[in-house]
């Protein structure tokens, strides 16, 4: 996979960023690193965390990315610090990236499979027809 330079850093990562939101709640610690190796394995080399991780954000589950990281990172898979970027995004946060969120390593590599996929103007105005039509009592 191909590296962008990051910000104004050095820094060159993958245009592809692995969100680890399901790591610890929805997803368990083994297949947590099952999708971390398909990842490496596949040339990704930037992981979003973030304090409130896993979702949905729980008290008992703050920190569980961080930590499944954490043992991930202690075993050895021929990575030197340099060579992975973790961001660690701290509750409002902004990404120019694409960050997916996968939950098995099939849907990685489905996901990874159909990255760069440029999508007809049909169906971008068919998603965006319905934006608008289903609008978040919230707000």
């Amino acid at each position: 996979m191909n590296q962008v330079q990051l910000g104004s850093s050095d820094l060159r990562v993958t245009p592809v960023c692995l969100g680890t939101m399901t790591f610890g709640e929805q997803v368990d610690e083994a297949t947590s690193h099952a999708i971390l190796d398909r990842s490496l394995e596949r040339g990704i080399n930037f992981l979003d965390t973030a304090e409130m991780y896993a979702v949905p954000a729980r008290a008992e589950t703050f920190g569980a990315t961080e930590s499944i990281i954490g043992n991930w990172l202690a075993r050895d898979n021929g990575l030197t610090p340099t060579q992975l970027a973790l961001a660690f995004c701290y509750t409002q946060w902004q990404v120019a990236s694409t960050i997916i969120g996968v939950t098995s390593v099939a849907q990685l590599d489905e996901d990874l499979d159909a990255y760069g996929t440029t999508l007809d103007a049909g169906v971008l105005e068919a998603f965006d027809k319905i934006r608008w039509e289903i609008r978040d009592p919230a707000l």
